[in-house]
């Protein structure tokens, strides 16, 4: 368990020699804090080697939470927790979507990102190219942002940087919706909502004006 730059490590060992190694290797891992070691030598592990990566997977994944925590039963791994970083947060997802140690299973996954503030959403339509950059809750949010601005502009196909984010304003996506669709009516334009606050603007269509009728 992580919290306020403090590890708390429980449960089992196999025996003394893996008992020091697991604090060695926390120690080098999660170098800057402090350990609190509570580990017990115990019988019963499905297998040292595999237990021994699953427990050297789990401290590098906490190594990249603000705080959180990580548990092993068996081979099980369940993990919680707010990432440090942008770059964390992807690389803790990645790593348990791709490099989960042989034989260890992931029961339970819940990696927040980070809180970020200002809160961005960046949209540029110009020489009917389309371009949104910003953030949003998590990958579901990230869809739905861009299936809406597909909605608003369904002959164009999008260019979409959004990085997952905490902090996201309540009604986020229902805003970019709103966003897409008056943005949709200009022949070009920019927009960008900041935290709770919306900034657009851009050029109309001409609009034909004249008379007509006998001359």
């Amino acid at each position: 368990t992580l919290a306020n730059d403090r590890v708390r490590l429980a449960g089992y060992a196999p025996d003394d020699s893996e008992l020091q190694q697991i604090k060695d290797l926390a120690e080098r891992t999660l170098a800057g804090t402090q350990i609190d070691e509570r580990l017990d030598v115990g019988r019963g592990v499905p297998n040292k080697d595999r237990w021994s990566k699953a427990v050297a997977f789990a401290l590098a994944q906490l190594k990249t939470l603000e705080e959180g925590e990580v548990s092993l039963s068996d081979l099980d791994l369940t993990i919680r927790g707010r990432a440090k970083s942008q770059d964390d947060y992807k690389l803790v997802k990645a790593a348990l979507a791709d490099d989960l140690p042989r034989g260890v299973k992931l029961v339970s996954e819940e990696i927040t990102p980070p809180v970020v503030d200002p809160y961005l959403l960046n949209v540029t339509f110009v020489n009917g190219k389309l371009s949104i950059d910003g953030h949003a809750s998590d990958a579901q949010a990230i869809t739905g942002i861009a299936e809406a601005a597909k909605r608003a502009f369904p002959k164009l196909r999008a260019d979409v940087k959004l990085e997952a984010a905490g902090g996201a304003p309540d009604n986020w996506r229902d805003a970019a919706a709103t966003l897409f669709e008056e943005l949709s009516k200009l022949e070009e334009g920019f927009a960008t909502i900041r935290n709770e606050s919306i900034d657009l603007s851009g050029r109309a269509y001409a609009v034909f004006e004249g008379t007509f009728g006998r001359e």
